[in-house]
Parts: structure tokens; C-alpha cells; sequence
């Protein structure tokens, strides 16, 4: 694989997407908070690992029900980040264990032809 490669963050709502995102990026540029559904656009940085350029795709929680009539644009944004990623990391809560919605969202990432590597999150 050559070029820049693009690395989207997904999973259900408050699993800590955003937190991870700010992690990788090694600086503060999503808005975190324990209300569920804050990010609710597709949010992206550069960063350098080992000389290597990616494109990290921070989206909004898969199955939130937005109370700003917004669901469908958040869920557009994010098959938007699910289709031009190389490799996605799903993202899970292993604090609150596996949920219906992160059964959900597996099934959506099935069969897409690209990685998709398991991130356990919120295990400190």
C-alpha cells in the first residue's frame, strides 16, 4: 500500500471515539463529554507514525438517535468515513461489555473488503 492511508474511528455512542482520536493525534481537537451523540461530523487530522503520513477519521456514534433531527446527516458522514477508509478501527467500551447496538455496528463492517481491527476501550 503506497500514498497516505486513511484510518476511520467507528462504533456506537460513547464508547470513547473522540477520546481516541485526540490520543492518536497527540492534541485536543474533538470535543469529548460523557452526553452521548457530541461529534456528529466526521472530523479528520494528519498524523506521522514511523515516518508514515495517515488520514484519522473521528465519526459519530453508529445508531444515535440525534434530538436535532440530525441522525440521518451523522449516519451519511459516517458511511462516508466507512467507504474511504483503508482501515477501520471498531471501537468498543469493554466497561459497559458488548451491547445489541455494537452488534449492530460489526454487522454493518462485515464484508467490506478492507481491516477492520478491534479497539477495547475505557480497560484503565
Amino acid at each position: 500500500m503506497s500514498g497516505q492511508v486513511s484510518v476511520a474511528i467507528v462504533g456506537r455512542p460513547n464508547v470513547g471515539k473522540s477520546s481516541l482520536f485526540n490520543w492518536l493525534a497527540r492534541r485536543r481537537l474533538a470535543i469529548v463529554d460523557d452526553y452521548a451523540g457530541v461529534t456528529r461530523d466526521r472530523m479528520t487530522t494528519l498524523i506521522e507514525v514511523n515516518d508514515r503520513h495517515f488520514e484519522l477519521i473521528d465519526t459519530g456514534g453508529m445508531g444515535i438517535v440525534d434530538e436535532d433531527n440530525l441522525t440521518d446527516d451523522v449516519q451519511r458522514q459516517i458511511e462516508f468515513a466507512i467507504h474511504s477508509a483503508d482501515v477501520i478501527l471498531f471501537v468498543v467500551d469493554v466497561q459497559t461489555g458488548q451491547m445489541p447496538l455494537d452488534d449492530e455496528v460489526a454487522e454493518r463492517l462485515r464484508g467490506l473488503g478492507r481491516p477492520v481491527l478491534l479497539v477495547a476501550n475505557k480497560a484503565d
